[in-house]
C-alpha cells in the first residue's frame, strides 16, 4: 500500500535541517499499578492500536530522478522493538534529568529510512511513575485527518478492553521502476499533481527523467488505458 505525499508534507522534509528540526514531541507521565510498568503489555498494546493508525508502519520513499512527490510505502522490515524503547533514570529521577533526556532524544533526527517516529519508556522517576516520551516527525502527523499516537494509547476508561490479533504482513517493496510508473500514471491521469509537481521541482525533474525514461516503459499500457478514459472539457497538450 502507498500514496504520495502532498506538498505540505514534502516541504516539512525538504525544509528540515540539524538546527531547525521539523518534530514535534510530548512528554507524558504514567502512574503504573501496584505491581509495576509491564513493558512486554505496553508494547502488545501499542501494537494493537497500530491497526487504527497504518502511517505508522509506512516510510518514505523517493521515486527515483525525483520526478515527482514521495511515497508512504508500508515497511517491509517494521521492528516495533525499533520505535518503543525502553531506558531509565537513575533512582529517583528528578523532572530536571527526565528533560535532560527528553531535549538529547528530540534532538536526534529521525532515521528517514524507517517510518518517521520513536517512543520512548523512561523508568526510574520518582514515586515509582514512567515517563513517555513521543517523537513524530511533522510530516507524518500534520493534517485534520491523522491521529497522533498517544492520541489512541490513552482510553477514557479505567477497564482495558481486548486486544485485536494484529494481521498486518508487509508487502513486498515496490521497485524503483514501479516508482516511476507510478509517478508517470499518476501525473497523466491528475493534471493539478502534474502542474503541482512541475512548479516544485522545476527544471531539476526535466534534466533527470531522461535517464529514467527506460524504467517507465512496462507502464505504457496502463498509461494510455488511462488517457482513454480521461474526458476532459477543453482539448490541452496533455490530452492530444
Amino acid at each position: 500500500m502507498s500514496d504520495r505525499l502532498r506538498p505540505r508534507e514534502v516541504a516539512f522534509l525538504d525544509g528540515e535541517t540539524l538546527a531547525v528540526p521539523h518534530q514535534v514531541a510530548s512528554i507524558e507521565l504514567i502512574e503504573p499499578k501496584s505491581d509495576g510498568f509491564d513493558y512486554g503489555a505496553f508494547l502488545e498494546h501499542v501494537e494493537d492500536r497500530l491497526a487504527f493508525v497504518p502511517r505508522y508502519r509506512q516510510r518514505v520513499r523517493v521515486v527515483p530522478g525525483r520526478i515527482a512527490y514521495p511515497v508512504w510505502a508500508d515497511d517491509d522490515r517494521f521492528d516495533l522493538t525499533y520505535h518503543v524503547r525502553r531506558s531509565a533514570l537513575p533512582r529517583p529521577g528528578s523532572m530536571d534529568q527526565l528533560l535532560d533526556l527528553a531535549g538529547r532524544i528530540v534532538s536526534r533526527p529521525l532515521d528517514r529510512s524507517r517510518p518517521l517516529w520513536e517512543l520512548y519508556v523512561i523508568e526510574g522517576l520518582a514515586g515509582d511513575r514512567v515517563a513517555l516520551i513521543t517523537k513524530t516527525h511533522q510530516a507524518l502527523v500534520d493534517g485534520a485527518e491523522t491521529v497522533d499516537l498517544v492520541q489512541l494509547l490513552l482510553d477514557d476508561k479505567p477497564e482495558v478492553g481486548p486486544i485485536v490479533p494484529d494481521l498486518w504482513e508487509p508487502p513486498e517493496p515496490q521497485s524503483s521502476a514501479r516508482l516511476v510508473a507510478g509517478a508517470v500514471f499518476d501525473a497523466v491521469t491528475s493534471v493539478s499533481g502534474l502542474t503541482g509537481t512541475a512548479r516544485s521541482l522545476g527544471g531539476y525533474a526535466l534534466g533527470r527523467v531522461t535517464g529514467v525514461a527506460k524504467d517507465v516503459q512496462n507502464a505504457g499500457v496502463g498509461i494510455a488505458r488511462a488517457l482513454s478514459r480521461r474526458t476532459p472539457e477543453r482539448p490541452t497538450p496533455l490530452n492530444g
